[in-house]
Parts: structure tokens; sequence; C-alpha cells
């Protein structure tokens, strides 16, 4: 990844969710991902750095990783994506969907549906890959951005994975999609998960003990 991307990390909510804004300096066209709550926070920073935001992605659709996606599409015209694996999260009853997580509003339907393998450009400088990563949550994907920098959601945190002792979550779906999907990926490319601290697949592999 060139010096001219930038990743911002922006904590958001009651949950500590990770916020992530993306942009490039060469034409300051950005996108975001996981805005769990904290619309105005969020904006003034986008405000700052005046980036364009394409699109919104989520990596899964707990509620707190959805609040503030309907009003920041709507305030800054951007397009929504996740996967179409996450519906019954948006659609089962209170407890299922973890919607007594949610401060704001339910997402919108998805302009953009993220399908494994595919490539979303969101920029000439910006390309991201979609991997499945499910187990979490039944559609649950991390996102490779310009193959340096993957977030994952609540897949994989640093030294740990995703909780799978909640309603439609499976503990071994979800180690087998990263031992798959994500251990196979080079070693120095960067993690950035859904909540606290930022790692490395290298350190992933060689030091998480869910995934030895």
């Amino acid at each position: 990844m060139t010096d001219s991307i930038h990743i911002t990390t922006i904590v958001v909510g009651s949950y500590a969710v990770n916020c992530y804004l993306v942009y490039s300096d060469e034409d300051k066209k950005g996108f975001l991902i996981d805005p769990g709550s904290d619309t105005k926070r969020i904006q003034a920073e986008i405000q700052k750095q005046g980036v364009h935001i394409e699109c919104i992605l989520n990596t899964h659709c707990h509620g707190d990783h959805i609040g503030s996606v309907a009003s920041l599409c709507k305030n800054l015209n951007a397009k929504y994506g996740r996967s179409a694996e996450e519906d019954p999260l948006l659609k089962e009853s209170f407890n299922i969907n973890l919607l007594m997580l949610l401060e704001g509003e339910m997402p919108p339907k998805p302009d953009i549906l993220l399908n494994h393998g595919e490539t979303l450009e969101i920029s000439p400088v910006l390309k991201v890959k979609v991997i499945e990563t499910p187990g979490h949550t039944p559609g649950g994907v991390s996102l490779l951005l310009n193959d340096t920098h993957l977030f994952t959601g609540d897949s994989l945190f640093k030294g740990s994975v995703g909780r799978t002792d909640i309603p439609l979550a499976d503990h071994e779906t979800l180690i087998a999609s990263l031992r798959k999907n994500i251990l196979s990926l080079p070693d120095d490319i960067k993690v950035y998960p859904g909540h606290e601290g930022h790692s490395t697949i290298g350190e992933e592999r060689r030091t998480n003990p869910f995934l030895q």
C-alpha cells in the first residue's frame, strides 16, 4: 500500500467498535467499515479529512456494528454493502440479531452484495477483495484492501476469535473459515479487527491459541 492511502480508526459506541475510515490522498475518495454509532463524530472526521465517501461496508450485521449506517448513507449519499447471508440477523427476533446492542437505526437494503472472491473498486487506488469468514455470523466477511490490509470484523481479533456462544453462530464454521481463507494469506498483511488492537496474519498464525 502506498503512502497516499490512510486508515483512521474511530472507536464508536458503548461497545467500542472499531469503525474504519479509509481513503486516498490522490483523489480524496474513500469508504467506511462498520460505523456502529456516533454518526456526528464520524462525519466530523470525514469532513476534517476532506473525504468523499463512496460506500459504507459492514463486515457483519450485529447491532453494535450497524447503528450509524442508515444516517451516514443518507447524509453522505453513499452506497451500502453487506453479505446477503446476513439477512437473518436483520429479520429475526430482537435477541437473535443482538439488536439490544443497536445504538441508532436499522440499516437500509444493500446496494452492493459482498460476495466471496469479488473485488470492489472503490476508486482507481482503493480495491477491496471480499473474503467470507462465517461463523460469528452466517454472512461474516473480511475485507482485504489492496492485498496489504485486512479488516476482519468480529471474526478474528488480536489473539482471539469472535464469540460463537450466541444465536446463529458456529465455532467449527468460524475456525474452518479462518484457517482456509485467512491463514492462507501472507504473514505481513496487517489485521484490523472490529474491536481492540491491530495485528498481522503472521502474528496470529504464530500466537493465536484458537488457530493452532
